[in-house]
């Protein structure tokens, strides 16, 4: 499958560019959930600095039995608990550019691919592992134009 071969050198150029960033005070985190953070349903990795996390994500959106057919993509995104006055490290606004949804056309099912802002709880803080829930607006590039996506996601940092 041609998309299993890009998700795997997305992921790889990912991991790569991210150990050369990282720093000594920097944490490392693997994710797993539904959401733009983890690519639909899938996986995360992300760099936690001092009130942010950047993360590469790869993932599904839809998945047919029938056809043995999937949407699946990668995102880059970036979530801030630093914007807010009071400090907090449980609520997050971020960014994401990449696959935020999927069409069934005449090709089959294919990843939809554009960028939004989210917002995300982490309950037990962004530092921490624990579960996290949120929700965003993202615009996608259909077959048929442009088109807003609401976004929703649950997921458990580790």
């Amino acid at each position: 499958m041609r998309q299993r071969g890009k998700l795997s050198v997305f992921g790889c150029v990912f991991l790569a560019v991210l150990a050369h960033a990282a720093k000594a005070d920097d944490k490392i985190s693997f994710g797993v959930g539904l959401g733009a953070a983890y690519g639909g349903v899938g996986i995360n990795v992300a760099r936690i600095t001092a009130g942010n996390m950047y993360y590469g994500a790869v993932g599904c959106y839809a998945y047919s039995t029938g056809e043995k057919d999937a949407a699946c993509g990668g995102a880059l995104g970036w979530i801030s608990t630093n914007l807010f006055a009071q400090a907090n490290d449980q609520h997050g606004i971020g960014v994401v550019i990449g696959a935020v949804g999927a069409e069934n056309n005449s090709s089959g099912l294919n990843a939809v691919y554009g960028g939004g802002v989210t917002y995300t709880y982490f309950f037990s803080g962004l530092n921490q592992r624990g579960a996290n829930v949120g929700a965003g607006i993202a615009g996608g590039d259909y077959k048929r134009g442009v088109d807003s996506i609401l976004l929703i996601q649950l997921g458990i940092q580790f």
